[in-house]
C-alpha cells in the first residue's frame, strides 16, 4: 500500500480529503494528518508516508519552510503534492521549485487527485523495485520507462534506442476473480528470478498492467519465439492463480515521428477489441514483419448508425419511464446484436455504456449510479460477460426506478388526500383539484380513481357524509346548517345522499339515536 499523509491547518479539509475517493481500493492508505509543517516533521518518522498532500499557508511552519526542512532530511524522497488556494498560486510555483511533484487547487477535484496519485504510485513502485531488492529493475530500464511515460504525456519517438524493447499488456480476465490482485502482477511472479530486471511497469490501470520489456533477455530462453514466450508467461501467471491474457505491442516503439500516445492507445484498443469478441483468445501480437502486421485484425471497425443507436436509447428511456422491462430487454438485445455484428471497437463499446449511464443520470439525478468504466474494473469482461453485466446493471436500475416511482406515487397520494381533506367542506370540483396539482382533469380523475378506489366526487361525498353524521351526533345544529357547513349548497341534496348511504334521513338518524335536536 502507498502511505498518504495530509498536512493542512483546516480540520474540515483534513477530514474531507480522504472521503473524495475510495483510496484503499486503489492501493493507498491514509496513515495520518498534521496541522502544520512542524507537526508533520515530528510525525513523519513514525508514520513513514510515501506521499504528502501539503497546504502552502499554515501557522507555526508554512508549506515552503517545511519543504526546505524536508529536503535536508533523510525523508527527502517523499512525494509532495501542494494544496493551494486561489490567491496562493505564486507560493505553489515556488513549492514546485523546491521539489513538489504536483499541485492541486482547492477545492480538490477527485479526478485530478486520482490522476496524480496513480502517477506517483507508479513512480514509487519503480523506485522501490530499484532500491528494495537485489534482483530489481535496472536503472537503465527505469530511465527508459520514464521516457516512455514522458512520450505518453505528449511527444514522439525520435530515436532508435527502443528497438530491442516491446510493450507487454497483461489483462486480468474475469475467471481470475477479484481477490489478491496486486499493484504489480510481475513483481511477485518474478521476485525469485533475475528476470525481474527485464520488466519495467509503465502503468497499471484497472485490469490492464503494462510493461516495458527487454526483448533480448526475455526471448533468449525461447529462441526469440514470441509465441513460446507468451505461452510460458500465461502458464506462470496461472501458477500464481492469475488468469491473464498477454498482449504484445511492438508497433508503438517501432514507428518514429508520430504521436506516441495515439499509437499506444490505438494498438492497445485494437488488441483488447480482439480479446473482447474472442472468448478463447489468450494472446495477441501486434508487430511488424517487413512492414506488415504479423496478426492483422479485420478492416477498420464500423460505428453503429447514429439513428439506430439513438432509437435504441430512446426506447430504453421509454421503458424506464413507463416501467416496461420487455421494452428495455428488446432494445438492448437489438443493440447487442448490432455491436457484435459490426464488432464495434472497445472504446466505442465503452462510449455506449457511458451514454446509458448519462441517460440514467438525466432520468433520476438524485440516485447514485455506477458508471462501470472498463478502466475501473479489476478484471476484464469479454462480450458475453459484458452483455450479462450490462443487463444486470440495467435490472438494478429498473428496480430502483420502480421504487422511485412508488415513492413518488405514495408521496403524491398523501399530498392529494391531505389537500382534499382540508378542502372538502368547500364547494370543490374535480377540475379545481386537478388545476391545483397542475394536471389535466381527465388524467387526474383516472389517477384519483386508481388511488382511492372510487371517483373524486364519491370520495368527497364520503368525507362530507361522515362529517355530517358526526355533527348530527355531537351538535344541536339544524340540518340545513350542517349541510352548509360540510359543503352542500342545498340541504335537500345532503338529506338525499345521507338517506341513500345510511337508510335513514338525518332527522330519523337523530331520533333513532335518542337525540332530540331541532331540524
Amino acid at each position: 500500500m502507498i502511505r498518504i499523509m495530509f498536512v493542512d491547518d483546516e480540520k474540515a479539509i483534513r477530514d474531507n480529503l480522504s472521503s473524495l475517493v475510495s483510496l484503499e481500493d486503489e492501493g493507498f492508505q491514509i496513515v495520518g494528518t498534521a496541522v502544520n509543517g512542524l507537526d508533520a516533521l515530528q510525525k513523519i518518522p513514525n508514520l513513514k508516508p510515501n506521499v504528502i498532500f501539503l497546504d502552502v499557508s499554515m501557522p507555526v511552519m508554512d508549506g515552503l519552510t517545511f519543504l526546505k526542512e524536508l529536503k535536508k532530511s533523510k525523508y527527502a524522497k517523499i512525494e509532495i503534492v501542494i494544496l493551494s488556494g486561489y490567491n496562493e498560486f505564486e507560493y505553489a510555483k515556488m513549492a514546485m521549485r523546491y521539489g513538489a511533484r504536483a499541485y492541486l487547487s482547492k477545492p480538490v477535484d477527485e479526478d485530478e487527485m486520482m490522476v496524480i496519485l496513480r502517477e506517483l504510485k507508479e513512480n514509487i513502485q519503480n523506485r522501490m523495485q530499484l532500491t528494495g531488492s537485489k534482483m530489481t529493475v535496472t536503472s537503465e530500464l527505469i530511465a527508459k520507462v520514464e521516457q516512455v511515460k514522458k512520450w505518453y504525456r505528449g511527444g514522439v519517438i525520435t530515436n532508435q534506442e527502443f528497438e530491442n524493447y516491446f510493450i507487454m499488456h497483461l489483462v486480468v480476465l474475469s475467471e481470475a476473480g477479484k481477490d489478491n490482485i496486486s499493484s504489480d502482477l510481475l513483481k511477485d511472479l518474478l521476485s525469485d528470478t533475475s528476470e525481474l530486471s527485464s520488466y519495467g511497469l509503465i502503468r497499471s490501470r484497472g485490469c490492464v498492467y503494462s510493461y516495458l520489456v527487454d526483448r533480448q533477455i526475455v526471448l533468449n530462453s525461447y529462441h526469440n519465439d514470441f509465441n513460446g514466450y507468451i505461452n510460458g508467461m500465461i502458464l506462470r501467471l496461472r501458477s500464481f492463480k492469475k488468469t491473464c491474457a498477454v498482449l504484445i505491442d511492438v508497433n508503438s516503439l517501432s514507428i518514429q515521428d508520430r504521436p506516441f500516445r495515439n499509437l499506444y492507445d490505438s494498438n492497445l484498443y485494437e488488441m483488447m477489441t480482439e480479446l473482447f469478441y474472442h472468448s478463447e483468445l489468450m494472446s495477441f501480437i501486434n508487430a511488424l514483419n517487413d512492414g506488415q502486421k504479423v496478426h492483422q485484425t479485420s478492416d477498420k471497425r464500423k460505428l453503429l448508425h447514429p439513428l439506430q443507436e439513438e432509437k435504441c436509447l430512446v426506447n430504453i428511456r421509454d421503458g424506464l419511464e413507463n416501467l416496461n422491462w420487455n421494452t428495455i430487454q428488446d432494445s438492448m438485445e437489438q443493440l447487442f446484436q448490432e455491436i457484435r455484428q459490426y464488432r464495434i471497437s472497445i472504446e466505442y463499446v465503452q462510449e455506449i455504456r457511458y451514454r446509458l449511464y448519462y441517460l440514467m443520470i438525466d432520468l433520476y439525478p438524485d440516485i447514485k449510479w455506477n458508471k462501470c468504466d472498463f478502466w475501473e474494473q479489476t478484471y476484464f469482461n469479454r462480450f458475453p460477460e459484458w452483455k450479462r453485466s450490462v443487463m444486470e446493471w440495467l435490472e438494478e436500475i429498473y428496480q430502483a426506478c420502480k421504487e422511485k416511482v412508488k415513492e413518488k406515487y405514495l408521496a403524491g397520494r398523501m399530498e392529494i388526500v391531505a389537500w382534499v381533506k382540508r378542502h372538502y367542506k368547500e364547494p370543490i370540483t374535480l377540475k379545481q383539484a386537478a388545476d391545483h396539482f397542475y394536471l389535466n382533469t381527465a388524467y387526474f380523475g383516472r389517477v384519483f380513481q386508481k388511488m382511492a378506489g372510487c371517483s373524486f366526487n364519491q370520495y368527497v361525498n364520503e368525507l362530507r357524509l361522515e362529517e355530517g353524521k358526526r355533527l348530527l351526533d355531537q351538535t344541536d345544529k339544524m340540518i340545513y346548517e350542517i349541510a352548509d357547513e360540510i359543503g352542500y349548497t342545498e340541504s335537500k341534496y345532503f338529506i338525499s345522499k345521507f338517506t341513500e348511504k345510511n337508510g335513514l334521513s338525518p332527522s330519523e338518524y337523530r331520533k333513532n339515536h335518542g337525540i332530540n335536536r331541532p331540524l
